[in-house]
């Protein structure tokens, strides 16, 4: 079963919180919400809007950009499995074969 986007974006949040050793309702009061509010992001119940998503990056010491990539490093795995699935490539190929041929 794949994981919205919403719940992997408040995974990672809730891990770069802990990471810095904020609890919920410091980091909260820090970024100006609700502690309930960011409650629901992290248990991805919650649809954050950009300026949210950015006060949350700042709150945590990031960029934006350093948060969506943070998320896409934990999507990443889960698209190479659904990948993987639906065209059965080799995930621990290295390069695809034609590639591998026409370079030798």
């Amino acid at each position: 079963m794949n994981q919205t986007l919403n719940l992997t974006f408040g995974q990672c949040v809730r891990a770069l919180r802990q990471e810095k050793g904020l609890t919920q309702v410091v980091f909260s009061e820090r970024c100006g919400f609700y502690q309930t509010y960011l409650s629901r992001i992290e248990n991805g119940q919650a649809n954050p809007t950009l300026n949210a998503i950015e006060v949350i990056a700042t709150g945590l010491g990031l960029t934006i950009f350093e948060l969506f990539e943070r998320v896409r490093q934990r999507l990443e795995p889960a698209a190479v499995v659904a990948d993987t699935a639906s065209t059965g490539a080799d995930p621990t190929a290295s390069e695809p074969a034609e590639s591998a041929a026409a370079g030798g």
